[in-house]
């Protein structure tokens, strides 16, 4: 691949997101309870942040979060292609595109351990590979998470890694063309994400 034709891909990746910036009324209503008063709730930056992996596997991840007092409140957008031996359904082939909120009790500092929630929505298309035929279905995971985080110097660069656990309840098996693709509704995932502070 081309510098020219990697450049495309990823602009194009960029552009497909604005379908998903259209987020469910549920994440303006968490942006409009953001505390905006209260020197205890006075916001202590800007942080973004991205997982690297989700770019790796042909996606996007791009979350902004900010942090009041012991609690950090974040919302992002986020894509990947499930490889198989992740989904491990032979001859399926699944992408995800979706939005989630976390919130974090994160302490006192915007380093070290952290616990929170996670709420998301993906919308998930499923492909049967032999049929060329897929599905398309919104599905919803509602979890908690744990993690750590670490910065870099004295800089605001940070790593992340975290694990959530979710369950789905919109989720399991899907049939297409006489053939299912097999999920459970609970799911462990863990990641790594990188970001910076302002």
């Amino acid at each position: 691949m081309t510098k020219l034709d990697r450049t495309h891909s990823v602009a194009s990746r960029l552009v497909g997101l604005w379908p998903i910036t259209l987020l469910p009324p549920w994440l303006g209503v968490a942006l409009l309870l953001l505390p905006s008063t209260g020197q205890a709730q006075t916001p202590q930056g800007l942080e973004i942040e991205t997982d690297p992996i989700a770019w790796a596997l042909d996606g996007f991840s791009l979350h902004l979060a900010t942090q009041h007092g012991p609690t950090r409140l974040s919302v992002g957008t986020f894509g990947i292609r499930v490889p198989e031996r992740f989904h491990g359904n032979e001859d399926w082939g699944a992408t995800m595109r979706g939005a989630g909120v976390k919130w974090d009790w994160v302490g006192e500092s915007s380093s070290g351990p952290f616990a929170g929630l996670d709420v998301g929505w993906m919308r998930m298309r499923y492909t049967h590979d032999s049929s060329a035929r897929d599905r398309v279905r919104n599905e919803i995971g509602l979890g908690v998470r744990a993690g750590t985080r670490y910065h870099i110097g004295s800089s605001g660069l940070f790593v992340s890694p975290w694990a959530s656990l979710s369950y789905n309840p919109r989720g399991g098996a899907v049939s297409v063309a006489e053939s299912s693709f097999e999920q459970s509704r609970v799911t462990i995932f863990p990641t790594v994400h990188i970001g910076w502070s302002f």
